[in-house]
């Protein structure tokens, strides 16, 4: 991948926390454009040579056998096959035997146990013993269940990587990983857990039969989103679980656990003194391109103001790096640019909390979800508890877990489904009371500017926007007023848009036609909740980010439809029963999903940072036990003889 300086916060403690204020970190970007080497017209001897010298430099390097092998793995796989098309290319061209090439399959474990083989022959010396487990190759992603089967293929991935590491890393989790996060939303943080856990059960039943997952606690301060919550994840897994009601309260006396009510007043529950993994996702209004407070942060940091909603929010999760022992974090934001001050401010409290972490930025699209979503991730592993950190393969691992991208019809109801239908006919409803006489508003001031929502503000508000729509029009030649087509005329979708969204809808039409006449891909996907200046617009194969109040349309949908909260929440890698769904508005769920993690993005951050880490093994504890027992019985046993 093209390389990008990253803020290195590896040093020591003393040395990370003094990262200046006027330091700019960068972020690591991963993109579906990271590698492409073509070998297809290179000769033998070039292609040899070139792999020659990948491993010879990687070995000269590394004074670890494992580590200089999963390297050349690696570069192998992300090379488009390169290791099956060169062995293709080889027998082709030398006329060689099966058996003088046996490992020129299409199962990677042969292919790189052949190819081990093959150097040797070739006068390398790599002292290495292959100890294989037999895994099910996964290699696609179920729609139906994103998030669940794109763990499977990005563990399988990398097993089939490196087999013996992934072993040896499986072996060594703790048997009971104990993990917590804020502002939880949906849960994705939670599923992301459970399907970790179960996908590494199925891809190791030996290694993992007694792993399982302690959810220690979430917070949440949305009241629908805690009723999500409390729906969503109950029963043996989390009938401990705490759901704290506000994060910035938990290291008070004023925390209320809303799980476990009859242990309130004052809340008895507490907060663990240690865990293995911490994830949050804080405020992003002082970081958001959508909004002017990025003062608001800085200052608020500097004087521990409680006005910035992204301070406070922050101050929460890094209260919680401080008060929790922690193997590691994981935090996700907007796409803040790497120059940001507030980027940096971030990162040095981070630090001072104690924590080497690194920056990445990650888009949607390149992990399974046709979504333009990018956001970053702030890795961090705890100085204390994880020193030899060097997050040597996390970029790997995140070019590695890369998935193609899933088309979106596999994540959309038909136009005649039962909620499709029972939410038009809810705002058919909506539509038919607003668009009846309104009654003089009683006791209504003469001044009304201060008065938001009266019938004055709305006009003032509708004629700006009038005003703005026509401007638009005669700079991009549009004739005024808009006219609909009369095939818009006939959706019963439009009808139910207000006056606004129906206009931005036709900005938009308009547009996909000019692009369709010259020669382009029209538009499919539209959030009308935006002006029509900055609509956001995709074509068909990917939507534009999913936001807080989105207003998707499909206008290539034979209903001309707005996409309903759950088509939201699908198109962000989380799937939930029915049930559980039918139980909130669409609305709500549209919120749900805006606020949300991109499941497969949060859950390749997530396992990237998982097999980093360094526990010590059950046998490795067992003998550190052996030894300090030898060391206290010889102890005493020096203190009964006495002095010689």
């Amino acid at each position: 991948p093209k390389e990008t300086s990253e803020l290195d916060a590896t040093a020591e403690p003393k040395e990370t926390s003094e990262l200046k204020e006027t330091e700019t970190p960068e972020i690591k970007e991963h993109n579906a454009e990271a590698m492409d080497i073509d070998v297809a017209d290179a000769d033998t001897d070039s292609v040899t040579n070139a792999l020659g010298a990948l491993i010879k430099e990687h070995m000269d390097e590394e004074n670890d056998p494992e580590q200089a092998l999963f390297d050349y793995r690696f570069k192998i796989a992300m090379t488009h096959s390169l290791l099956p098309r060169y062995v293709q290319h080889i027998r082709d061209t030398e006329v060689l035997s099966e058996e003088e090439w046996s490992f020129g399959t299409q199962e990677p474990t042969e292919d790189l146990n052949g190819f081990v083989e093959w150097l040797k022959q070739q006068g390398f010396e790599l002292e290495y013993e292959m100890k294989l487990p037999k895994i099910d190759n996964y290699d696609s992603v179920d729609p139906s269940d994103v998030l669940g089967s794109a763990a499977k293929v990005m563990i399988s991935r990398l097993t089939n990587l490196a087999p013996e590491l992934m072993q040896q890393k499986v072996r060594s989790l703790p048997r009971t990983l104990s993990v917590g996060d804020f502002f939880s939303g949906t849960g994705a943080f939670s599923k992301v857990i459970s399907e970790t856990i179960t996908a590494l059960k199925d891809i190791f039943p030996d290694e993992t039969i007694d792993l399982t997952a302690k959810h220690c606690f979430m917070s949440e301060v949305v009241q629908f989103k805690q009723k999500f919550l409390l729906e969503a994840f109950k029963g043996n897994d989390f009938d401990d679980c705490c759901l704290f009601s506000d994060a910035t309260k938990v290291f008070t006396d004023e925390r209320e656990c809303l799980r476990h009510k009859g242990r309130t007043a004052p809340c008895s529950c507490e907060i663990p003194s240690e865990l293995n993994i911490f994830g949050g996702g804080f405020s992003c209004k002082s970081f958001s391109k959508l909004n002017n407070e990025f003062e608001s942060f800085k200052k608020a940091l500097a004087e521990m103001m409680e006005e910035s909603s992204s301070y406070v929010t922050f101050k929460s999760c890094n209260d919680a790096l401080k008060f929790i022992e922690l193997d590691m974090f994981l935090l996700e934001n907007v796409d803040l640019e790497a120059d940001s001050e507030n980027l940096t401010l971030i990162l040095k409290a981070l630090s001072e909390a104690g924590f080497s972490c690194k920056t990445y930025k990650l888009i949607s699209s390149d992990f399974a979800v046709p979504q333009r979503r990018v956001r970053i991730y702030i890795l961090g592993f705890s100085n204390k508890r994880q020193p030899q950190i060097a997050f040597k393969n996390v970029d790997k691992m995140i070019d590695l877990f890369r998935l193609p991208c899933v088309d979106p019809d596999k994540f959309l109801l038909d136009d005649d489904d039962p909620a499709v239908m029972k939410e038009l006919d809810r705002r058919r409803s909506v539509r038919a009371r607003a668009d009846q006489p309104k009654e003089p508003e009683k006791n209504q001031k003469k001044d009304t500017a201060g008065d938001k929502g009266t019938t004055e503000e709305k006009e003032k508000d509708q004629s700006k926007w009038q005003a703005t729509h026509q401007e638009l029009a005669e700079k991009r030649g549009i004739q005024w007023p808009l006219t609909v087509p009369d095939e818009l005329s006939k959706s019963e979708w439009f009808s139910t848009l207000n006056a606004r969204e129906q206009e931005v809808y036709l900005f938009v039409l308009n547009e996909s036609t000019t692009l369709t006449q010259s020669g382009r891909q029209p538009i499919r996907f539209a959030d009308i909740y935006h002006s029509a200046n900055r609509t956001p617009v995709s074509a068909a194969d990917v939507l534009p980010t999913i936001l807080p109040g989105t207003k998707m349309i499909d206008l290539q949908s034979n209903a001309k439809r707005l996409l309903l909260g759950r088509e939201l929440l699908a198109l962000q890698g989380l799937d939930y029963d029915d049930g559980l769904l039918d139980k909130f508005s669409e609305n709500q769920l549209s919120d749900l999903a805006g606020n949300a993690y991109t499941s497969t993005a949060f859950l390749t951050m997530f396992l990237a940072g998982l097999f980093e880490l360094s526990f010590v093994t059950p046998s490795e504890s067992e003998q550190e036990e052996e030894v300090s027992s030898f060391v206290t019985q010889l102890s005493q046993h020096s203190h009964n003889r006495g002095p010689n």
